[in-house]
């Protein structure tokens, strides 16, 4: 059986059934969505040890479109209206868009 799904009690509350993995997953700065996680996990090769899936996970979430699997925001909430800010840590971001800005608008794609 893998660490990550086995349900567990901590504290009088049930954890989710992956609640391991999503520790492993918390300690590199990531969070992603239950079901995808589970989804993720499922396609995992069975008898996998804790590590193998966790790599698989990240490994999947690194092809991922961010938006239909992250947990929550990577960064911290001031960021999104901050006009210069200076971030401490690690982020996981995605580029949506990418614009040369060396370039004249008009030339710009």
């Amino acid at each position: 059986h893998h660490r990550c799904l086995l349900s567990q009690r901590r504290g009088g509350r049930m954890l989710t059934p992956y609640a391991a993995l999503e520790a492993d997953l918390a300690a590199l700065g990531l969070s992603v969505r239950g079901d995808w996680l589970s989804a993720s996990v499922s396609s995992a090769r069975v008898g996998s040890s804790q590590a193998v899936v966790l790599e698989h996970v990240v490994v999947q979430l690194l092809a991922a479109d961010l938006r239909t699997c992250a947990g929550r925001p990577s960064l911290p909430a001031f960021a999104e209206s901050a006009t210069k800010a200076r971030l401490h840590g690690a982020f996981v971001l995605q580029l949506d868009d990418l614009v040369d800005v060396a370039r004249k608008r008009d030339e710009r794609e």
